[in-house]
């Protein structure tokens, strides 16, 4: 085997980390990260046939340089469309959320396998300046940077949505968020700025100690063969990885994100999703079966609820004339059937917990093992356990956020009695908005999805470390 074919070129790690460092401002970025994952994708290729987890993290990085390349383009068209109206300020905030949400699913796997492979040299080879405690602060920093970085490209958006002056929503005497924009924007460039400075630190240590081992490049040679996993192992590593990555993207359409009344990301979908996750666990263990009959059970109570309040925003919000009992029997309606689906939203994250712990248990090591990986007292399987539980508190505390927006319409304002409330000048029913209370339930629910995709990469990672080392 020739050194060219086995060269791992861990000095494009630091040109890579200066393209990807720098904030973003919705869509615009000053140095294109597509530049950065080319460098990415360069220090790792050669290396790729010998570790396979390299050959993942290449197949997400080719991913994120396409989604990051589309923007580009993307940027141009909407600044040429753009112009002051809300419809096109929304359009903007849509992109920057999808694109975000693109990134994410791709980068929190993909660097998870790039430092999964690292941890096999380490591990197994004794390479370790690949899995050392630099490698570890650098893969949390990663992830710390890389959230904080969307976040901020998306939050100052809001800023236009929340001024959002329709059919008298906002009163004359709300504060115009919108007109602080520009001091939002500049504080999260420089929050991300930070962030930024801190991840190219951290990536710049790291790539300074793999330079540094001089035995890294002739390891590398020797082990084509070693690096091969079990067929076995890589059938449960595929199921466990499917599974989780269903259920990161049924955290995904969790998310609270509503426009004009209308929810973008429908809960049914994540019912969906839930339950596909459920069904890919089914072949490990029989336990899948009960938060697959939830989830299922979810789907019609979803729908249901998705359409009725659509009904209700459609026919009473502003057309409706005086029709108040009417629109309080639908709207009670409404609440009913959201109330059903959080109970069965609760009932399907507790029933995941159980079926987390078994996956914990039997496919990723021992009980009394004593690896630190992700907590600094707890065993592995104690510190998995942990992250299991949380998991399923902030689902269930996402749904109950979802939940609550419905509840808290009929809280701030008495729109049911006899008389309708005055609307402009005519008589007709209109649901307030209560402050910047709808930030609360969209941080939530980001921050359910953001862990979710946290925990499937530590998962996918155990369980592939497992098989690797039998």
């Amino acid at each position: 085997m020739t050194q060219a074919k086995t060269d791992f070129r861990p000095g494009l790690l630091i040109p890579a980390a200066l393209f990807l460092f720098n904030p973003n401002i919705n869509l615009f970025d000053v140095f294109p990260d597509c530049i950065g994952y080319i460098f990415l994708i360069a220090a790792i290729a050669p290396t790729c046939a010998l570790v396979p987890h390299f050959g993942d993290a290449r197949n997400g990085f080719r991913r994120l340089f396409w989604i990051t390349l589309l923007k580009i383009p993307a940027y141009f068209m909407m600044t040429s469309l753009v112009g002051d109206s809300m419809d096109n300020r929304t359009l903007i905030t849509l992109m920057t959320l999808g694109f975000a949400i693109a990134e994410a699913i791709f980068f929190f796997s993909a660097t998870a396998e790039f430092f999964a492979g690292m941890d096999y040299l380490g591990t197994r080879f004794g390479a370790f300046s690949a899995s050392g405690p630099v490698a570890d602060v650098t893969k949390r920093v990663t992830y710390i940077w890389f959230a904080a970085k969307q976040l901020l490209a998306f939050l100052p958006e809001l800023c236009h949505l929340s001024s959002y002056e329709y059919y008298g929503y906002v009163s004359s005497n709300t504060i115009n968020i919108a007109n602080y924009y520009y001091i939002f924007v500049i504080a999260a460039v420089l929050l991300s700025l930070i962030a930024g400075i801190t991840y190219l630190a951290f990536m710049f240590s790291f790539s300074s100690v793999l330079c540094d081992d001089r035995a890294l490049l002739p390891l590398l040679a020797r082990i084509r063969e070693d690096s091969v996993r079990p067929l076995r192992g890589e059938k449960r590593i595929r199921c466990v990885k499917t599974a989780l990555t269903c259920f990161a993207a049924g955290a995904f359409f969790l998310l609270n994100f509503y426009i004009d009344n209308i929810n973008y990301l429908p809960n049914v979908i994540a019912a969906v999703f839930f339950a596909l996750a459920a069904l890919r666990l089914l072949s490990l263990t029989y336990r899948a079966i009960a938060p697959m009959v939830i989830a299922l059970v979810a789907v019609p109570v979803s729908v249901t609820a998705y359409v009725l309040r659509a009904i209700f925003f459609a026919e009473y919000t502003y057309a409706a004339l005086g029709r108040v009992r009417a629109a309080d029997a639908l709207y009670t309606a409404c609440e009913i059937f959201f109330a059903i689906e959080c109970a069965l939203y609760i009932a399907l994250f507790a029933l995941f917990i159980y079926l987390l712990f078994f996956v914990v248990r039997n496919e990723t090591g021992y009980r009394a093992d004593n690896i630190h990986n992700y907590s600094s007292h707890l065993s592995l399987h104690g510190a998995l356990c942990r992250k299991s539980v949380t998991l399923s508190i902030l689902g269930i505390l996402a749904v109950i956020a979802n939940t609550a927006d419905v509840f808290l319409r009929r809280i701030t304002d008495s729109f049911a009695k006899e008389n309708p409330l005055d609307d402009i000048g005519i008589q007709s029913i209109v649901l307030p908005v209560y402050g910047g209370f709808w930030l609360i339930p969209l941080a939530v629910t980001t921050c359910f999805f953001l862990y979710a995709l946290h925990y499937a990469s530590v998962m996918t990672n155990e369980v592939s470390l497992k098989y690797s080392l039998d």
